[in-house]
C-alpha cells in the first residue's frame, strides 16, 4: 500500500473480508490454497501498518524489525 498506517489497517480489515468470501465460496478441499491467498495479503498488509507506526512511535519500534521480516518474505511484486 505504502500510504499509511490508517490504510494498511484498513486494506488488512477489507482483504481479510474478501478472505472469508473465498473460504465460503470454495467448493473442493484442493482450493484451500488459492482460498487463502487474500488472508496472506490481509496479514502482510497488518504489518506494514505497524511497520508504519514505528516510524513516529518509540513504543513500536521493537516491532520494525519482526513485522519488517515478515513483509519481506511475501512479496509484493512478480519478477517480471
Amino acid at each position: 500500500m505504502c500510504f499509511s498506517a490508517t490504510a494498511s489497517f484498513s486494506a488488512s480489515v477489507i482483504i481479510g473480508g474478501i478472505g472469508i468470501a473465498t473460504m465460503k465460496a470454495k467448493h473442493h478441499k484442493s482450493q484451500n490454497i488459492f482460498a487463502s491467498i487474500p488472508f496472506l495479503f490481509s496479514i502482510q498488509q497488518f504489518c506494514e501498518g505497524f511497520i508504519w507506526l514505528s516510524f513516529k512511535n518509540p513504543q513500536f519500534q521493537s516491532l520494525q524489525t519482526p513485522f519488517t521480516s515478515f513483509f519481506l518474505v511475501f512479496p509484493c511484486k512478480s519478477k517480471m
